[in-house]
Protein backbone atom coordinates (compact mmCIF):
# COMPACT_ATOMS: atom_id res chain seq x y z
CA UNK A 1 0.00 0.00 0.00
CA UNK A 2 1.13 3.51 -0.82
CA UNK A 3 1.20 6.01 1.62
CA UNK A 4 1.02 9.67 -0.10
CA UNK A 5 3.39 12.42 1.90
CA UNK A 6 5.57 10.08 3.38
CA UNK A 7 8.92 9.76 2.47
CA UNK A 8 10.87 6.12 3.12
CA UNK A 9 14.20 7.07 4.07
CA UNK A 10 12.52 9.06 7.14
CA UNK A 11 13.85 6.77 9.61
CA UNK A 12 15.96 8.56 12.45
CA UNK A 13 17.38 5.34 13.17
CA UNK A 14 18.72 4.79 9.39
CA UNK A 15 20.90 8.10 10.05
CA UNK A 16 20.87 8.40 13.35
CA UNK A 17 24.26 11.06 12.81
CA UNK A 18 22.01 13.19 11.00
CA UNK A 19 19.74 13.28 13.40
CA UNK A 20 21.69 14.08 16.57
CA UNK A 21 22.02 10.50 17.72
CA UNK A 22 24.92 9.10 19.97
CA UNK A 23 26.89 5.95 19.24
CA UNK A 24 25.39 4.59 22.60
CA UNK A 25 22.22 5.13 20.95
CA UNK A 26 22.30 3.70 17.57
CA UNK A 27 23.77 0.73 19.39
CA UNK A 28 20.94 0.24 21.32
CA UNK A 29 18.47 -0.02 18.74
CA UNK A 30 20.99 -2.22 16.92
CA UNK A 31 20.54 -4.87 19.78
CA UNK A 32 16.93 -4.00 19.84
CA UNK A 33 16.88 -4.85 16.33
CA UNK A 34 18.87 -8.47 17.02
CA UNK A 35 16.53 -9.07 20.22
CA UNK A 36 13.18 -8.95 17.84
CA UNK A 37 14.76 -10.96 14.92
CA UNK A 38 16.50 -13.29 17.35
CA UNK A 39 12.97 -13.77 19.49
CA UNK A 40 10.82 -14.25 15.89
CA UNK A 41 13.58 -16.98 15.11
CA UNK A 42 13.26 -18.08 18.32
CA UNK A 43 9.91 -18.37 18.32
CA UNK A 44 8.96 -19.29 14.62
CA UNK A 45 12.49 -21.32 13.31
CA UNK A 46 13.38 -18.71 11.22
CA UNK A 47 14.65 -14.94 10.87
CA UNK A 48 12.42 -11.83 10.05
CA UNK A 49 15.95 -10.38 8.18
CA UNK A 50 18.27 -13.02 6.75
CA UNK A 51 21.84 -11.06 7.15
CA UNK A 52 24.65 -11.90 9.88
CA UNK A 53 25.62 -8.11 9.89
CA UNK A 54 23.87 -6.81 12.74
CA UNK A 55 23.77 -3.08 11.53
CA UNK A 56 22.14 -4.34 7.95
CA UNK A 57 19.80 -5.99 10.52
CA UNK A 58 18.71 -2.65 11.83
CA UNK A 59 18.43 -0.95 8.07
CA UNK A 60 17.10 -4.25 6.84
CA UNK A 61 14.27 -4.17 9.58
CA UNK A 62 13.36 -0.26 9.34
CA UNK A 63 12.40 -0.59 5.48
CA UNK A 64 10.94 -4.02 5.23
CA UNK A 65 8.15 -4.64 3.19
CA UNK A 66 6.05 -5.73 6.98
CA UNK A 67 5.32 -3.79 9.32
CA UNK A 68 7.31 -4.15 12.79
CA UNK A 69 6.23 -2.67 16.22
CA UNK A 70 7.67 -3.04 19.57
CA UNK A 71 7.14 -2.58 23.53
CA UNK A 72 8.88 -2.94 26.65
CA UNK A 73 7.59 -4.87 29.85
CA UNK A 74 7.23 -1.23 31.72
CA UNK A 75 3.34 -0.38 33.61
CA UNK A 76 1.85 0.17 30.89
CA UNK A 77 4.00 -0.78 27.93
CA UNK A 78 5.09 1.83 26.05
CA UNK A 79 6.10 0.93 22.28
CA UNK A 80 9.98 1.14 22.38
CA UNK A 81 10.58 0.56 18.22
CA UNK A 82 8.58 0.87 14.81
CA UNK A 83 9.83 0.58 11.29
CA UNK A 84 9.06 2.93 8.91
CA UNK A 85 6.03 1.15 7.37
CA UNK A 86 4.85 1.15 10.94
CA UNK A 87 5.29 4.89 11.64
CA UNK A 88 3.48 5.84 8.54
CA UNK A 89 0.45 3.39 9.01
CA UNK A 90 0.14 4.90 12.65
CA UNK A 91 0.75 8.26 11.40
CA UNK A 92 3.54 8.98 14.26
CA UNK A 93 7.11 10.14 14.16
CA UNK A 94 9.23 7.76 15.61
CA UNK A 95 10.09 10.23 18.70
CA UNK A 96 6.50 10.19 19.30
CA UNK A 97 5.69 6.53 18.50
CA UNK A 98 8.14 5.94 21.12
CA UNK A 99 6.06 7.73 23.88
CA UNK A 100 3.05 6.33 23.24
CA UNK A 101 1.41 3.50 25.38
CA UNK A 102 1.02 0.18 23.09
CA UNK A 103 -2.50 0.25 24.41
CA UNK A 104 -3.71 3.45 23.73
CA UNK A 105 -3.33 2.29 19.83
CA UNK A 106 -5.94 -0.06 20.48
CA UNK A 107 -9.39 0.93 19.48
CA UNK A 108 -10.68 1.22 23.15
CA UNK A 109 -13.76 -0.95 22.57
CA UNK A 110 -11.05 -4.24 21.93
CA UNK A 111 -8.70 -3.24 24.99
CA UNK A 112 -9.56 -6.28 26.69
CA UNK A 113 -9.19 -8.76 23.45
CA UNK A 114 -6.13 -7.27 23.37
CA UNK A 115 -5.00 -7.58 26.48
CA UNK A 116 -6.17 -11.69 26.29
CA UNK A 117 -4.03 -12.21 23.69
CA UNK A 118 -1.25 -11.14 25.70
CA UNK A 119 -2.09 -13.56 28.71
CA UNK A 120 -2.32 -16.09 26.05
CA UNK A 121 1.60 -15.41 24.46
CA UNK A 122 2.15 -16.17 28.35
CA UNK A 123 1.63 -19.61 28.26
CA UNK A 124 2.35 -20.09 23.85
CA UNK A 125 5.07 -16.73 23.37
CA UNK A 126 4.05 -16.72 19.75
CA UNK A 127 0.31 -15.96 18.47
CA UNK A 128 0.39 -16.46 14.62
CA UNK A 129 -3.05 -15.04 13.64
CA UNK A 130 -3.94 -11.89 15.52
CA UNK A 131 -6.64 -9.54 14.29
CA UNK A 132 -7.62 -6.03 15.60
CA UNK A 133 -8.58 -2.14 14.96
CA UNK A 134 -5.83 -0.06 15.99
CA UNK A 135 -5.76 4.07 15.84
CA UNK A 136 -3.66 6.61 14.41
CA UNK A 137 -2.29 9.81 15.65
CA UNK A 138 -5.14 11.83 13.23
CA UNK A 139 -7.68 9.48 15.09
CA UNK A 140 -8.40 6.98 11.96
CA UNK A 141 -8.53 3.43 12.62
CA UNK A 142 -7.44 0.76 10.71
CA UNK A 143 -7.72 -2.74 10.81
CA UNK A 144 -4.74 -5.43 10.50
CA UNK A 145 -5.71 -9.04 10.25
CA UNK A 146 -3.09 -12.09 10.60
CA UNK A 147 -0.77 -10.11 12.71
CA UNK A 148 2.41 -12.08 14.11
CA UNK A 149 2.67 -11.56 17.90
CA UNK A 150 5.47 -12.67 19.72
CA UNK A 151 7.47 -12.71 23.08
CA UNK A 152 10.58 -10.53 22.58
CA UNK A 153 13.22 -13.01 24.98
CA UNK A 154 16.93 -12.58 24.81
CA UNK A 155 19.60 -15.54 24.65
CA UNK A 156 19.35 -16.42 28.77
CA UNK A 157 15.47 -16.91 28.42
CA UNK A 158 14.84 -13.18 29.84
CA UNK A 159 11.27 -11.38 28.92
CA UNK A 160 12.27 -7.92 27.46
CA UNK A 161 8.65 -7.20 26.20
CA UNK A 162 6.52 -8.18 22.64
CA UNK A 163 6.83 -7.43 18.93
CA UNK A 164 3.97 -7.63 16.37
CA UNK A 165 4.04 -7.78 12.41
CA UNK A 166 1.75 -7.63 10.21
CA UNK A 167 1.25 -6.48 6.66
CA UNK A 168 -2.76 -7.13 5.96
CA UNK A 169 -4.48 -4.08 7.11
CA UNK A 170 -6.22 -1.48 5.68
CA UNK A 171 -7.68 1.87 6.72
CA UNK A 172 -11.57 1.97 7.80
Amino acid sequence: MTLAGWHINRHPLLDGNKHGMSGAVLNSYIDHALLINQSYQHWTGQYLISTNDPEEVLVMLNTASFAVVSHGLETPPVFNYGNLLALQIFEYSFEQFIQLPSQESANPAQRDERAAMFDKLKTTGYDDSYSGVRVTASGREFTMQNAEVWTLVDPMGRTHGHAAKFSDWHYL
